[in-house]
């Protein structure tokens, strides 16, 4: 019975933060990556750290930095993001909600994380109005049982592979970005998340 109602809890949660999200998939373009060259990465964890899993605010900033930066993006440190026009950051946002079994232990977690790209931007009806506005944003929903949260580091690894590539395809020739997108799987590898938004 216990074991029927985390399922049920699974799935409607994936299904819900699915029907939230997925209008996003397609919502940002190109355009407002192009001309751009890094960005300060700053990540916001919602949860229980695990550290042996990777899971810390700072364990998960390093994975995401080290993407970026073999996708030869600069991650900017804070003085060079405040000089930098546009002032772009990737903020990393991670939620987990625990799946409760017997005795309430833990047996898994849903995780949802979502990368977004903030810079400043002017509105249109009044030009001199400066606002961070998201340009860029992509995320997934995974479940994993409490033996394997490594799997979320991946996933976080691989939203930021994406961002990357999204930047090296604004940027670059496409026969670039396709040779970069193949080491890119052969380093990494890959991960099967429930819903991509």
């Amino acid at each position: 019975m216990i074991a029927r109602r985390a399922g049920l809890t699974v799935f409607v949660v994936v299904l819900s933060s699915c029907l939230l999200f997925a209008n996003n998939a397609g919502r940002f373009k190109g355009e407002s990556l192009r001309g751009l060259h890094g960005a300060f990465v700053t990540v916001h964890y919602s949860g229980k750290p695990h550290s042996e899993a990777g899971l810390t605010e700072t364990q998960l900033a390093s994975e995401v930095s080290l993407r970026l930066q073999i996708a030869g993006l600069k991650v900017l440190t804070e003085p060079e993001w405040k000089k930098t026009a546009g002032r772009p950051y990737l903020y990393v946002n991670i939620i987990d909600t625990g799946l409760l079994g017997k005795g309430q232990k833990a047996m898994g977690y849903v995780y949802t994380c979502t990368l977004d790209l903030m810079q400043e931007t002017s509105l249109a009806r009044n030009p001199r109005s400066i606002i961070d506005a998201c340009t860029w944003s992509r995320g997934a929903t995974i479940a994993v049982p409490s033996n394997d949260l490594g799997q979320v580091r991946v996933l976080v690894g691989d939203l930021a592979s994406e961002f990357a590539a999204a930047v090296r395809a604004a940027n670059l020739p496409r026969r670039e970005t396709a040779s970069y997108r193949s080491l890119e799987k052969l380093l990494f590898g890959s991960y099967i998340p429930l819903c991509a938004f």
